[in-house]
């Protein structure tokens, strides 16, 4: 049974509250729940949360899923109780913890080869050939054909990502980059 912790809205038309419940994914926003581990007002100004923090965690602990909004509540929760730290300040450590050598650099092409690393079942196969003219640069880069797919993606949204990527890695240092892919 997948367990989701999410807001089940009650109150009247316009004039909503929430409770923060654990509950079957399966089951409708406010249909039944496993249990209700507290409440949330967003009409009363500061917006008032009630919450059992220790039941939030063990419930998570066991597994369950907490919906964004929910995990925005728990943080801010937290934050506001000392016990824990805003969301900018553990984004900035998780970077700290980042070895420099597996960041991608400045450079467009270590950042399409990081990039295709990532994707690949054999990261070793990836060859990055880079073609350079006045107007632009092309980065064709040769994958194992195993991991062609894994690379351009459904419908090529994946390869599409990676090229806006690096266009605007490239337009920062006013280049022109395409990027293709070869089996």
């Amino acid at each position: 049974m997948a367990v989701k912790i999410r807001l089940a809205r009650h109150g009247s038309k316009k004039n909503p509250y929430y409770r923060i419940v654990v509950a079957d994914a399966r089951c409708p926003r406010d249909g039944r729940n496993v249990e209700e581990v507290g409440r949330y007002n967003p009409m009363v100004e500061p917006s008032f949360v009630s919450r059992d923090m220790e039941k939030v965690d063990s419930w998570i602990a066991k597994g369950a899923q907490p919906t964004d909004t929910v995990k925005r509540l728990a943080q801010n929760a937290r934050y506001q109780a000392g016990q824990g730290r805003s969301v900018m300040s553990e984004a900035l450590d998780i970077v700290d913890e980042v070895p420099d050598e597996v960041m991608p650099s400045d450079n467009v092409c270590d950042l399409v080869e990081y990039m295709v690393a990532s994707l690949v079942d054999n990261p070793d196969a990836i060859i990055i050939d880079v073609t350079d003219s006045d107007e632009s640069s092309l980065i064709e880069v040769h994958v194992d054909p195993e991991d062609v797919g894994k690379v351009v993606g459904r419908h090529g949204r994946v390869i599409k990502s990676i090229r806006t990527l690096a266009r605007a890695c490239a337009a920062r240092d006013e280049i022109n980059a395409e990027v293709e892919v070869v089996g």
